[in-house]
């Protein structure tokens, strides 16, 4: 095992220098451990796959972008991948085969109003992308407040607003999305004594079925429900844990368990506190 930092030439942090991983033109902006440890994928205006034995480069991947790539995320099983740009463009990449997909994104009603020029006349996004975030099956991309959800093969299933801004989207097995928002309007400039949020999951409607059935007629269920919070989030793997910070007068540590809701228990889940990890005296 071994840390990987994010720089350009991806220094290892303490310790002996190991590799120099040196191939990008420009700052590395997304980096994963692929092909079980063996690989490191890293984004800039390139795909660039080093072997972490050996420090050689594996695979160029160049999508002849105008910009860099600012986001990246792989699907569980490694097959492909999706970033963004600085252009407000997606890369549906396959792992595999290299081969990939470029598109613009376009969000309802804004198809002729996609930038912006800033104070020094250059062209900006007017409503950019800012992240991704891929299953096996789906992945999903969102701006400020709207996400738009997608099979692998780039067939749009659905776009939805948000009231406040999205933090983090997580596309999960159903389809379904995990995602956290703010709870509240701050701007880029306000301070506040603590970040509010909360957590909701919802099912990804497929135009050939009802929201909440699959093939055989089934009943689904969501994975979480819905749960305010505050400062910090950790969730297991299994997403049968949460570790979280809620009430809103102390940093109180607290774990909460993912059960069945008491009346709707075969379609939804709840959060139910267990116990207080432990007293947090900060403030």
């Amino acid at each position: 095992m071994g840390l990987v930092p994010a720089f350009n030439t991806l220094p290892s942090p303490g310790g002996p220098l190991v590799y120099s991983l040196e191939a990008h033109q420009f700052a590395v902006y997304g980096l994963e451990v692929v092909s079980a440890g063996q690989h490191l994928l890293t984004v800039s205006n390139k795909f660039i796959v080093f072997d972490l034995s050996s420090g050689d480069i594996v695979r160029i991947i160049d999508p002849r972008i105008e910009g860099i790539m600012t986001y990246l995320s792989v699907g569980p099983d490694q097959r492909y991948c999706v970033t963004t740009t600085i252009s407000n463009q997606y890369i549906i990449c396959n792992l595999l085969t290299g081969e990939f997909i470029l598109r613009d994104y376009q969000t309802p009603g804004n198809a002729n109003k996609t930038q912006v020029k800033s104070a020094l006349g250059q062209q900006q996004p007017l409503d950019p992308l800012l992240g991704a975030a891929v299953s096996n099956t789906h992945f999903a991309l969102w701006t400020s407040k709207m996400y738009q959800v997608y099979t692998n093969k780039d067939e749009l299933l659905t776009c939805q607003p948000t009231r406040y801004h999205i933090i983090q989207i997580e596309v999960l097995p159903g389809p379904e999305i995990e995602i956290v928002c703010r709870s509240e309007e701050v701007r880029d400039d306000q301070e506040v004594p603590r970040d509010r949020f909360t957590i909701d999951y919802y099912f990804i409607t497929n135009p050939d079925h009802s929201n909440n059935t699959i093939d055989n007629n089934e009943q689904r269920c969501l994975t979480g429900g819905h749960k305010n919070f505050h400062s910090a989030l950790v969730l297991t793997r299994d997403k049968r844990r949460m570790y979280t910070c809620c009430e809103i007068n102390d940093n109180n540590v607290e774990v909460y368990v993912n059960r069945p809701h008491p009346i709707n228990y075969s379609t939804e889940r709840i959060w139910a506190f267990d116990h207080q990890l432990f007293e947090n005296k900060d403030r």
